[in-house]
């Protein structure tokens, strides 16, 4: 199991920059990817992008590229660029706080010259990134295992009190159907002088009446539900089948709720119903 939160990030060195990269992902229904780099390192971003949905099926990832030259005298910097921002930055923040800028700051990749690297130069740049990209993304992927383990942990807690109420109503529902039909057995002797009752017209209607009350079919189906999500948690990939799943069972106990009278029955349906939204919540960060 895994999630959909994490963090992977790698370094490392080619053609006289220093490289760094990190990928953050979150949680999203489908996949969506980002990239923060210079440039002039466009013609990377279609293999990342392959190689992030070749590993990770959902999520929403935010991948940042940063390049540092290793030799200052090379580096180049924008001065358009430059005066750009710092026009904006005037022009935005309104305030009477002293805000110092450190040139420093101006030396990232964002406010250098866009490099035309030679053919060389760029297919062993290329190597290199990819390489130190696969590496930061196999870290998100440890990462996000590690993190679907812990929620696996709170989903089968959740599932264990849903189970143990569900298996109350289980024990309840072996005598509900007796305890109603004593019931009505009572009203019956009760009010057949009186109200002149027709006993086979009673009858019928009594057996239409605990047939619509019979919970007995969605116990079974709640039974064979619980079986398929526990299965599920020992595989991968899957968020959308426990959402799924969860749909199910959830309009499994509404029905058990609306069709029993008993208090017991529904004091444990809202139980149900309540560890059930618990581990809708955790599922919503599963791969």
């Amino acid at each position: 199991m895994y999630s959909m939160t994490g963090f992977g990030s790698s370094e490392g060195e080619s053609t006289n920059y220093k490289i760094n990269i990190e990928i953050k992902s979150v949680n999203n229904r489908f996949r969506d990817i980002r990239f923060r780099m210079p440039n002039f390192l466009s013609f990377v971003e279609i293999p990342m992008r392959k190689k992030i949905e070749s590993l990770f099926k959902r999520g929403s990832f935010d991948v940042y590229i940063s390049l540092k030259k290793e030799s200052k005298e090379d580096l180049l910097i924008d001065f358009e660029k430059l005066n750009g921002f710092l026009k904006t930055f005037e022009n935005k923040v309104k305030t009477n706080l002293n805000i110092t800028l450190s040139p420093g700051q101006f030396l990232r990749s964002e406010f250098q010259v866009d490099q035309d690297l030679s053919k060389d130069d760029k297919e062993l740049l290329a190597k290199n990134l990819l390489d130190i990209f696969e590496k930061a993304c196999v870290e998100l992927k440890s990462v996000r295992k590690s993190e679907g383990e812990s929620i696996k942990g709170h989903l089968e807690n959740y599932v264990d009190m849903f189970e143990k109420e569900y298996l109350k109503i289980k024990t309840l529902s072996k005598d509900y159907r007796l305890e109603v039909e004593e019931k009505f057995n009572e009203s019956f002797e009760k009010f057949k002088k009186k109200f002149e009752l027709d006993e086979g017209r009673f009858n019928q209607e009594v057996i239409h009446t605990l047939e619509k009350m019979d919970i007995q079919e969605e116990i079974d189906r709640l039974e064979v539900h619980l079986k398929k999500l526990r299965s599920l948690f020992e595989k991968e990939e899957i968020g959308r089948q426990i959402d799924f799943l969860l749909q199910e069972i959830n309009r499994e106990t509404n029905t058990v709720g609306a069709k029993s009278n008993s208090s017991e029955i529904s004091s444990s349906v809202v139980q149900m119903k309540t560890f059930l939204e618990k581990v809708r919540e955790q599922n919503l960060n599963i791969e």
